[in-house]
């Protein structure tokens, strides 16, 4: 089944990101759409890119300090009539009655979009263009529930995820805000026959890039759990990259509540054989390691620490809490079982195989596994970053130490997301786009 690929020619932003907007929110973020203000740059898109759905305005600017040319978008299909041997459609666009007239000749072989835009018409042009897309995908032969996002973000817990997304929604706020432009805000995506729930949302730089976002919570803790919910979303909307946020246990003496642990390694600290010894059982160890994308690894260890920059200002802005200073934050060693462990010694146990252990929780392994063993192609590069919540010792099974335990539960989640966040603006979003 083919992809769409959709280029919208048009030198009124007011117009462009309107239109845009109505797109994405019709595909839930899950069509990457190509924007070009200029003749051209419009020209220059379509010799690198072979779209198959291309609106084009009449009546452009040449360039950014150029004149206007009311015959820009002939020159724009007539490049496309010269150049494409493949299926596409496109949509001629005025709001000038006079440019209507010199379309005449090309009514009959493509639609005409008038689209005079005042916010009043916002809900007219929605419906314009959702008409068009339903109709042009279908004669080009391609299925719109067929969705791509660039990163998908997942969590072992709902609650975990709620944190997540408040995190997104703060920090999105700020930056649209900055930017003079409109949020970007979580949407539903429609799915049939699922037993999760997800979202997708789209992040921008200042500079106009961006990159969408897919995201979902397990149905419970744990590796077969995760497992099921990162397969399904590699298999279903190919991400570049996959990343867990959240919360694990962390070595006490080494790393600190609230830090923010990013796994380089993971393994499963119970995969082995238990054999009979005398009248004792003992374990001997047997684990898979996998790691994280080495340039990746140069980059976080080279970052990380300015990455945490302002978590303690956008937590105070979600919770009014004044007493956070920025987390700390390390890159080491996590290992996964399939139990909650709550008792002393529990990395004294795991250390005598696995010296080096920062953290334990009961997902990373299977994150790791599931990007490496799901598909053979355009494998997601997995991520992991986690807060401490607690020290995986008996305390944590207290009264006290459970409220302690919700409030970096809550913490942990929301301080991982900020942490990623920044992680996208000042790195991951230009690796992606280098890399489309």
């Amino acid at each position: 089944m083919k992809n769409l690929q959709i280029l919208i020619c048009e030198d009124n932003q007011i117009k462009a990101k309107a239109m845009l907007r109505c797109m994405e929110k019709f595909f839930e973020y899950g069509i990457k759409i190509d924007v070009s203000y200029y003749l051209n740059t419009s020209l220059d898109n379509i010799e690198d890119k072979k779209y198959n759905l291309i609106f084009i305005d009449i009546n452009m600017k040449e360039s950014i300090h150029g004149n206007y040319d009311q015959s820009a978008g002939i020159k724009i299909l007539n490049k496309i009539e010269q150049s494409y041997t493949h299926d596409y459609e496109c949509i001629l666009c005025t709001s000038i009655n006079d440019m209507k007239d010199l379309l005449q000749p090309y009514k009959e072989k493509y639609e005409i979009l008038d689209y005079t835009y005042t916010h009043s018409d916002n809900d007219i042009l929605e419906d314009n263009i959702k008409t068009i897309l339903i109709e042009k995908s279908k004669k080009l032969g391609i299925n719109l529930d067929s969705k791509q996002y660039d990163i998908a973000i997942i969590t072992a817990l709902q609650d975990e995820m709620t944190q997540v997304r408040n995190a997104f929604d703060i920090y999105e706020t700020k930056i649209a805000t900055s930017n003079g432009r409109e949020k970007y805000d979580w949407i539903d995506v429609t799915c049939t026959n699922e037993t999760h729930i997800f979202k997708a949302m789209r992040i921008e730089k200042i500079n106009g890039k961006s990159i969408s976002l897919i995201s979902a919570s397990a149905v419970k803790m744990g590796m077969s759990n995760t497992a099921v919910l990162a397969t399904k979303i590699i298999l279903k909307y190919k991400p570049k990259v996959i990343v867990m946020l959240g919360i694990c246990a962390g070595k006490e003496g080494d790393i600190e509540l609230g830090d923010i642990l990013i796994a380089d390694r993971v393994f499963d600290y119970q995969a082995g054989k238990v054999k009979q010894k005398g009248k004792e059982e003992v374990f001997y160890p047997d684990p898979d390691m996998y790691s994280l994308n080495s340039t990746f690894l140069a980059k976080f260890d080279d970052k990380k620490d300015a990455w945490t920059n302002d978590i303690a200002n956008y937590w105070k802005k979600s919770t009014n809490d004044k007493t956070r200073i920025d987390p700390g934050v390390k890159i080491g060693l996590i290992g996964s079982g399939a139990a909650v462990m709550a008792k002393d010694n529990t990395f004294m146990d795991i250390e005598d195989h696995n010296r080096k252990i920062l953290g334990i929780d009961m997902e990373a392994f299977a994150l790791f596994v599931a990007a490496e063993k799901t598909i053979s192609i355009n494998k997601p590069i997995p991520i992991l970053i986690k807060s401490v919540q607690d020290f995986a010792d008996k305390k944590k099974d207290g009264e006290e130490d459970d409220q302690k335990k919700d409030y970096y539960r809550q913490y942990g989640s929301f301080s991982s997301a900020i942490f990623f966040l920044n992680l996208c603006h000042e790195y991951l979003i230009d690796y992606i786009e280098q890399g489309t």
